[in-house]
Order: C-alpha cells, then sequence, then structure tokens
C-alpha cells in the first residue's frame, strides 16, 4: 500500500468513527434553553429553597405543554414533586405530593423505555442520561416506604457503566460519582465513598457538584 493509499484509507477510517460516535459527544449536557432555566431553579430548590422548587415546578409543567414527549421534563416534575414532598408542612402534605412524584418519576421511565424501543425516534443520549440520574436521584432520597431505593441504585450503576457517559460534561459526570457516594455512605462504606468523592472533586473543582463532593468529604472527617 502507497503513502498516499494509507492516508486516504486512514482518514476514511477516522471520519467513520466520528460519525459512530453517539450525538452526545459533540452536544454534551441537554442545551435546551427552556430546560436549562428550569435546572437552574430546581438546583436551588435541592440546596433548601423552597419558592425556587414551586418556580421550577412551573417551569417544568410549562415545558411540558410545549413537549409532552420528553421524558426529562417527565422526570424534572416528579424530582420538583418529591421536593415538595420533602418541604411539606405536615405529614398529609408530605405524603400527597411525594406520592404524586414518584408517579410522575415512574412515568418519566415508562416514557423514556418507550423511546429508546422506538428506533426511529429522535431521543439523544444526553436526554437519556440525565432523565435516569434525576429519576435516580429522586429515588435515592424520597423515604424508603415508597420502595424505590432498590431501583434508584440500579439505575445509577447503569448509568456509572454506561460508555455515553465519557462523553458528557465533567459536572454531569461528577453528579454521578457524588450520587454513587451517597448510596457508598448509605450501605456503610465510608472508604468507597471516600474515593468517589475525592474523583467528583477533581472532575468539578470549581463547579457545583465539586463543591457537594467537597463539603461531603468535610462531614465524613468530623
Amino acid at each position: 500500500m502507497t503513502g498516499s493509499a494509507y492516508v486516504l484509507r486512514l482518514s476514511v477510517l477516522l471520519g467513520v468513527l466520528l460519525l459512530s460516535l453517539p450525538a452526545v459527544g459533540v452536544r454534551a449536557d441537554v442545551t435546551d434553553p427552556g430546560i436549562v432555566a428550569a435546572r437552574e431553579f430546581f438546583y436551588q430548590g435541592v440546596d433548601g429553597d423552597k419558592r425556587a422548587v414551586r418556580e421550577a415546578l412551573r417551569q417544568f409543567r410549562g415545558l411540558k405543554a410545549e413537549q409532552p414527549g420528553n421524558p426529562l421534563v417527565q422526570a424534572y416534575i416528579g424530582a420538583c414533586e418529591a421536593l415538595l414532598g420533602r418541604d411539606g408542612s405536615n405529614v398529609t402534605a408530605k405524603r400527597t405530593n411525594t406520592g404524586q412524584g414518584v408517579r410522575d418519576l415512574d412515568a418519566a421511565l415508562v416514557m423514556l423505555a418507550r423511546l429508546t424501543a422506538d428506533n426511529g425516534t429522535d431521543v439523544t443520549a444526553s436526554t437519556i442520561l440525565e432523565t435516569r440520574l434525576v429519576v435516580a436521584n429522586a429515588f435515592l432520597h424520597i423515604p424508603s416506604f415508597y420502595n424505590r431505593l432498590q431501583e434508584g441504585e440500579r439505575l445509577l450503576r447503569e448509568l456509572r457503566q454506561d460508555p455515553r457517559l465519557d462523553f458528557m460534561s465533567p459536572g454531569f459526570r461528577a453528579s454521578v460519582l457524588v450520587s454513587a457516594a451517597a448510596i457508598a455512605q448509605m450501605n456503610e462504606r465510608p472508604d468507597d465513598s471516600a474515593s468517589l468523592l475525592k474523583r467528583a472533586h477533581e472532575l468539578d473543582p470549581a463547579g457545583r457538584e465539586g463543591r457537594r463532593a467537597q463539603q461531603m468529604l468535610a462531614a465524613e472527617t468530623e
């Protein structure tokens, strides 16, 4: 094979390889402006801002009217309702909101399964991975009598094994590790938890997930 023929063949192979990479390699995380804006309120709600939870839910419900088949929007609605349950002023409010949240989270998984089973449906890898992470995190933190902890652990385990995770942003990958560390803490595996948190902080040292990892590490050593 001549040198020019070799170069041509190599360039063709590289082109095929690049085309075979998932779209998330280019797009990284979900960048829909409406989801990005509502997501910021959701994060504030996770950190304890009750008004932000309500605003996030309002925005995600508006997005659902525009994108009724989007499993990520459905997952965030369920997660917001679970946060309302967390913040409920009485037992009835807590159970009503959390119960609705669980139903909407389950619905997001059903929606996602249908979309991914349909090869003709245009659903990005980033949407798939973020939907699973949102549902997994919610399941890990709702009361145990809803019996969703094992499902949350399963979703997170599958996320960590998914090769498409490598194409997500450092912050997203750090979030997966922080969630895995929370599971390790629940199962009384402090060494595993510390290792995961250190890796998360290395991935996202100046970001939200890196800061969360640092806070959790500090709490473990107290």
